[in-house]
């Protein structure tokens, strides 16, 4: 039974998209072709073979004056007319045969080699408007968290009802950035302010309603259905481009509508973006590694209600999150048709808005941007904190006084070279190469420095050490193993204390465990920061008893808590365990209704994503795309295996998306291209005559190695990205 299960795993996951990816291919060069001929014997042309596929020919017959075959690579087609050579040198003929391509007017050859062009637009407007009839799941056109710093991060939402709320903006002047970051902390200045469901910022959950904007894509779109517009968008936007978000957000049972303007920036992949994530519905994922890490959560669980409240969005869940204090909360799922109560002890986390500086101080802010090394922090007051990047603390996740937990695999890698190494999750990273409990950014600098050698790592696993053996492999985004780390909450073993810091100045040193918080036990950093917050709120002065890595007891008197120091809202709690992204992205079904709706949808997706690949070159050309993101035949193959995984309706959405992205292609002002032919047509008709032979034999040589130096590199990068993904 598991041999049948599988193998037949592998054809329906591997060789029957494989074969989809073939077929699909062959019908979008089979139509392209088809352009050619039809057109050709609308004018006259003769047309000696119309084939489908290359190579050898297996079968066909002979219809008049045209051999139609079908040959042995099932790989698209060709045809064959007279006196049109595309990979042969051209000679000089005084008397064309009236019946072949060179003899026909320029206007009659031209209308031949777009007509290639022409049916591949057509092909993707019957698939398009085929999917617009049938129904396709697209992301919802909803925020996800923004990513901090990011344009989406930093708008300012005004809301239609409450105009004036946005935050008040001070110019960045020098000067007082220099006074301020030298001055005493100024409480009011540093201190978080209470959460407000209506703040004046993206929150995740809020429903994108419109775009206003210069963009091409918004013109052809109804309004914003899914996220993939927003995201094509900024994609083809201009680096100084800037657009005009209309949002509903909803509480409770109140709704109201906000506006805010969003530039793009680089996402640090070479791509524009406005930095919005992918929106979470409310039904668990499923995980390929197995379940136990979001235990007791199981995948196709279906989120009713948390904390005794019912939840409809992942916007509500948020809210409902910011009250908790770290204790167990019930959680109610729709498991199998049934609803189940789960005891769920939420995760600890940081705030998406605070920052440490070096010595363990909380930097609280509402916006960041990054420029020459230097960070501008809008905190809550309105007012403006320029920072070194230098000055920043970015080696932990997560800082309670300077002190940072140690590390825990939470994932490997699927054929990393950790994963060869026997490094499972939930192993506690002890050391690894010559440093004792490393941080994240340790990790890194121990990969860059013994890149392609063997590093030993001591872990523990079920409170037993173990040590292990991993070598760091050099990829596009660095040198790494396949790790995902993140803080071990379940102890209080420090694994980093910030030098300078409050934990530091009363002696508390790495490798120590906290064993209470004024004289009240601690297990669990959660349990630290709910103590701490506790006597914050007493005004009481606090002592931390710990026990050393030797095993000496010690006490470090930290004194009273200033919200300069430490503040219960820069402290997050989420149901998903270690802040996993465990949710299934939320996705919206978008079906027409009526053959009507369809025709105009489908047109106007095929327009849209025509002028997407034309805008996609013009960036690639203007240096806002990078070329790493070009895929060739390897890529689009991959990319066809993954769409055919996903069933039917998304392949055909993807070939439809190929057949215009090929007509483009197939069209630009290249030698051997159609596109080239068609340039130099319009040559020859505003000079009077042809192109000299031997002009347009040089133009087919420079066209053809210039496409050979296209192919060899977007060939390159896709077998490094497929390197980079098998061997993690």
């Amino acid at each position: 039974m598991l041999a049948e299960f599988t193998i037949g795993g592998m054809f329906m996951d591997w060789v029957m998209p494989l074969v989809l990816f073939i077929l699909g291919l062959g019908v979008v060069v089979f139509v392209h072709e088809l352009g050619h001929f039809l057109a050709a014997k609308a004018v006259g042309i003769k047309v000696e073979q119309f084939a489908f596929g290359f190579g050898k020919r297996l079968f066909g017959f002979k219809m008049g004056e045209t051999d139609y075959r079908v040959n042995l690579v099932p790989l698209g087609g060709y045809v064959k007319m007279l006196g049109q050579e595309d990979f042969k040198p051209l000679t000089e003929n005084d008397k064309p045969n009236p019946r072949s391509y060179e003899a026909k007017s320029v206007g009659a050859r031209f209308f031949v080699i777009a007509a290639g062009v022409m049916m591949n637009i057509v092909l993707s407007a019957v698939l398009f408007v085929t999917i617009g009839l049938v129904g396709k799941e697209f992301v919802a056109p909803v925020m996800g968290d923004p990513s901090p710093g990011s344009p989406a991060f930093n708008a300012t939402v005004a809301w239609d009802d409450t105009a004036g709320q946005a935050s008040k903006k001070v110019d960045d002047d020098a000067d007082a950035d220099h006074d301020q970051l030298h001055a005493a902390p100024d409480e009011s200045a540093v201190e978080p302010p209470p959460f407000d469901p209506w703040v004046a910022r993206f929150q995740a959950g809020d429903r994108i309603v419109a775009m206003e904007g210069d963009s091409f894509v918004l013109g052809f779109s109804e309004g914003i259905t899914n996220l993939g517009d927003v995201s094509m968008v900024a994609v083809l936007s201009q680096p100084a481009s800037t657009y005009e978000f209309v949002i509903d957000r909803t509480v409770g049972d109140v709704t109201r509508r906000g506006r805010a303007m969003v530039g793009v920036h680089n996402d640090g992949r070479g791509m524009l973006s406005f930095g919005i994530g992918f929106p979470q519905s409310l039904t668990v994922g499923h995980f390929k590694d197995g379940e136990a890490r979001i235990a007791p959560f199981q995948s196709g669980d279906e989120l009713v209600a948390v904390a005794g409240r019912p939840v409809s969005d992942q916007g509500q869940v948020r809210r409902i999150e910011r009250g908790f204090d770290g204790s167990p909360v019930d959680v109610v799922v729709r498991r199998g048709g049934e609803d189940k109560t789960l005891t769920v002890t939420p995760t600890l986390g940081l705030s998406r808005h605070v920052a440490f500086r070096t010595n363990g101080e909380p930097i609280y802010f509402t916006a960041a941007t990054v420029k020459d090394g230097k960070i501008r922090y809008e905190r809550p007051d309105g007012s403006i904190l320029t920072v070194d990047s230098a000055d920043i603390d970015s080696a932990a996740s997560l800082r309670i006084l300077g002190m940072a937990p140690r590390l825990m695999v939470q994932e490997v890698a699927s054929g990393s070279n950790a994963e060869r190494g026997g490094v499972k999750p939930g192993d506690i990273i002890v050391s690894y190469g010559e440093r004792h409990l490393p941080t994240a950014a340790g990790l890194l600098e121990v990969n860059k420095q013994h890149a392609g050698q063997n590093v030993s790592m001591e872990v523990l696993r079920d409170g037993e050490p173990l040590t292990l053996t991993v070598r760091p492999k050099q990829r596009d985004e660095g040198v790494q193993i396949g790790l995902y780390n993140v803080p071990d909450l379940g102890s209080t073993v420090v694994g980093d204390v910030l030098a300078g810091s409050v934990a530091d100045r009363a002696g508390i040193a790495k490798g120590s465990r906290i064993a209470a918080v004024n004289g009240q036990p601690v297990a669990t950093w959660a349990e630290v920061v709910d103590a701490l917050a506790r006597a914050r709120q007493q005004e009481q002065a606090v002592e931390l008893s710990f026990v050393t890595r030797g095993g000496q007891t010690g006490t470090a008197p930290i004194g009273e808590l200033t919200a300069a120091v430490f503040h219960e809202r820069l402290y997050t709690f989420s149901i998903a365990p270690y802040g996993l992204p465990m949710f299934e992205i939320k996705r919206v079904v978008i079906r027409q209704k009526g053959i009507l709706n369809a025709l105009a949808w489908g047109g106007k997706e095929t327009v849209k994503l025509t002028l997407s690949s034309y805008a996609s070159l013009r960036s690639l050309i203007s240096g806002t795309a990078s070329v790493k993101h070009m895929a060739g035949p390897i890529g689009i193959g991959a990319m066809a295996v993954q769409a055919g995984q996903q069933g039917i309706v998304q392949f055909l959405y993807f070939i439809a998306f190929f057949s215009s992205a090929i007509a483009v292609f197939n069209f630009l002002p290249l030698p051997v291209l159609d596109g080239g032919h068609a340039l130099f047509l319009i040559i020859e008709k505003i000079r009077g005559k042809p192109v000299p032979v031997k002009v347009l034999n040089y133009a087919q040589y420079i066209g053809l190695a210039l496409l050979l130096v296209i192919f060899l590199a977007v060939t390159y990068q896709d077998i490094a990205r497929l390197i980079g993904q098998w061997f993690w």
